[in-house]
């Protein structure tokens, strides 16, 4: 009875380590799937862990109210994965618990299967001493079959055991992991509340350089105005000044060029220095462009520091997103772009002490250009003075040379009268009557009587006339030569003047094209065309009376003046030509 009650008991022991296997099989199971579901929801929180930290590293670059929206978000989230994880981390702490006591329940069932295997054994060694013995000759033989069962079923449980010791050794890992997570995720909101602060600072330090950037902008824009306006009047008052000198020059050319020769040559050359003195202005304002070029080339330093600081925040962007020591990288970052707002201030600073040294320099420079064009300006009217009067003692002189010459002409005018007066009387001399045409044909006497008119006069004979009359046709072959002569010197003289003329305006177009106001004025006519003009006339007046009433000798001394006035005036001629070659040369090289 015995036997068969610790046989009952075994059975019931087995079928209650049968269920629990099977309970522990489930569990098995299900811890299987909570360690699976628990890897799952691992891998998501370190993908979302990696990406929050990707996003907070971009939003800590991101200023505004977007980034800390964006912030307060990720904090959300983060805190219900915590309390999501808590819970998990409690419910497999009872399930740990309850595996704990059915495993002991577990080792107490089989230490009581060995114990009572023991009391099998020794029941089996002693079976006179047991009461019930003869009662059952078959019952020894069935225990040890059922003791072996027991056996295998206690060795399969052993092995439960180990397996759940094993899913329970298993599990802890997994908790550790667990806490290690929890403990990274700590770390990651320690790190995204030091990434919050590290961006409200670098907000605040990003405002206080907009600020900054804005009141230099401001300052550079009054500077930049400044020296505009200076310059601008600057510049203006030495045109406006240049203008006047300049005008002032022109009414006295004006009221001076139409009486000299000389003189304009001079005043050409005074306009040249004008010219020369426009385009030192002209080079002012290429100073002036220099400079506003070289404030650009500053404005553009500075556009190309902007860029690189741009480049920097993309390159510290990219150190970011790489580096995953982030506390370490973002100090030695801060400390690199404090470093380097600092120097790029002093580089700010300095740029701006060396404008403004050049800005000094280049006002000392116009000064002494503007010193220097005022003491040309002077020393050109002072030398425009001394040319005017040179001029005016030279138009004096021309004057007075006319009026002689006005004097000779009459003095010869009178001459020539005599002398036709002369020839006048001794044509009338050689001039022989006809006696018939005075003549009384009706009487005999009356038509040899000699009319009373030429009573005085001698009466020549054949061979004095023949010699007067030859001689008088010498002296009118001479006379025609010589008004051949006459009429090509005049076709010469007037050829030669017609050259002169053209050259003077072409010289004068050129020059008055060279002077900035050649549209304003009209030229003046030269000097030496007048007085050509006046010498034409002068010898036209003089050959207008008809050769038969001029004589060899006054005709030789008219064309000897003549022939002096051509070489005077080719002397003059060739004086112009070197003066005009000259004038080319110097308007070739300018």
């Amino acid at each position: 009875m015995e036997n068969s009650e610790l046989v009952q008991r075994l059975q019931t022991q087995l079928l209650d380590l049968r269920t629990s296997n099977c309970e522990l099989a489930d569990y098995r199971k299900f811890a299987d799937k909570k360690l699976q579901a628990l890897e799952n929801d691992k891998e998501e929180l370190t993908k979302k862990l990696s990406l929050e930290t990707k996003k907070n590293k971009a939003i800590s670059f991101l200023p505004g109210q977007s980034a800390r929206d964006e912030l307060l978000k990720t904090q959300v989230e983060l805190e219900r994965k915590n309390e999501a994880i808590q819970q998990q981390e409690f419910d497999f702490k009872q399930h740990d618990m309850a595996l704990r006591d059915e495993v002991a329940s577990l080792q107490s069932q089989i230490k009581t299967l060995e114990s009572l295997k023991t009391s099998s054994s020794s029941s089996a060694s002693t079976p006179g001493n047991h009461p019930l013995s003869p009662s059952g000759p078959e019952e020894p033989l069935t225990t040890p079959e059922e003791v072996e069962k027991l056996e295998s079923e206690v060795k399969s449980s052993h092995k439960a055991v180990k397996d759940l010791e094993g899913i329970v050794r298993r599990l802890r890992a997994e908790n550790e992991d667990l806490n290690k997570l929890k403990s990274a995720l700590d770390t990651a909101e320690k790190k995204v509340i030091e990434i919050t602060a590290t961006a409200e600072k670098r907000k605040k330090l990003l405002d206080e350089m907009a600020t900054e950037k804005f009141e230099l902008n401001q300052e550079l824009t009054q500077v930049k105005e400044k020296i505009y306006a200076e310059a601008e009047g600057k510049l203006r008052n030495q045109k406006s000044e240049a203008d006047q000198s300049i005008l002032q020059l022109k009414k006295e050319l004006k009221e001076q060029i139409s009486q000299r020769k000389q003189g304009e040559m001079r005043i050409v050359d005074a306009n040249r220095r004008i010219d020369e003195l426009m385009s030192d202005v002209k080079k002012l304002e290429a100073d002036l462009k220099s400079a506003t070029e070289a404030k650009r080339y500053l404005d553009r330093i500075y556009e190309e520091e902007k860029t690189a600081k741009e480049q920097i925040e993309a390159t510290r962007q990219s150190l970011y997103q790489e580096g995953l020591d982030l506390k370490s990288q973002l100090e030695s970052e801060s400390a690199i772009h404090i470093a380097e707002l600092a120097k790029i201030k002093e580089d700010e600073i300095n740029e701006k002490i060396v404008a403004a040294n050049q800005w000094k320099e280049l006002e000392e420079q116009f000064t002494k250009t503007i010193e220097e064009l005022k003491g040309n300006i002077d020393e050109e009217v002072e030398k425009q003075r001394i040319v005017e009067r040179k001029a005016a003692v030279t138009v004096r002189e021309l004057k007075k040379q006319v009026k002689a010459e006005k004097n000779r002409a009459d003095k010869l005018q009178e001459k020539l009268r005599d002398i036709d007066a002369s020839q006048i009387s001794i044509q009338e001399r050689l001039s022989v009557p006809h006696i018939a045409a005075h003549r009384d044909e009706t009487s005999s006497i009356g038509s040899w009587s000699v009319p009373t008119e030429f009573e005085g006069v001698t009466i020549l004979t054949g061979n004095e006339a023949d010699a007067l009359l030859n001689k008088n046709k010498g002296l009118m072959e001479s006379n025609l030569q010589l008004e051949e002569q006459v009429r090509a010197l005049e076709k010469n003289q007037i050829q030669m003047s017609e050259e002169l003329a053209s050259r003077e305006e072409i010289l004068r177009s050129r020059v008055w094209q060279t002077r900035p106001d050649a549209e304003k004025q009209k030229q003046p006519a030269g000097f030496s065309d007048i007085l050509m003009n006046k010498i034409v006339e002068f010898a036209s007046e003089n050959t207008n009376n008809s050769p038969s009433e001029q004589s060899a000798g006054q005709l030789k001394a008219l064309n000897k003046k003549l022939l002096r006035m051509l070489e005077e005036e080719m002397t003059k001629n060739v004086a112009m030509r070197k003066n005009i070659e000259q004038l080319s040369i110097q308007l070739q090289q300018t």
